[in-house]
């Protein structure tokens, strides 16, 4: 598959991802949709916490425990290290 990335968007040719601002929950959902909205944001949770540098690089960018807003920039490096929802 590839990903093009313009002005802020990945586009691929199943469909187009936006990175902006998002609640964890629905990031989460986002990512597993099929799964209740509680059970996907602790799955992506230890998705991050399994993966020392990605859960390094959202520290510095203001990331910590119960955050409920991810920062465009946040969800830049998400997708940049699991890949698109």
């Amino acid at each position: 598959m590839s990903i093009q990335v313009l002005a802020g968007y990945y586009s691929t040719m199943e469909d187009t991802f936006k990175i902006r601002s998002y609640g964890f929950q629905e990031l989460a959902t986002l990512y597993l949709p099929n799964i209740q909205p509680k059970s996907a944001s602790i799955r992506l949770r230890a998705w991050i916490e399994r993966n020392t540098g990605l859960k390094e690089k959202l520290k510095t960018l203001g990331f910590q425990k119960g955050i409920k807003i991810l920062t465009p920039e946040m969800v830049r490096e998400i997708t940049l290290i699991i890949g698109e929802p």
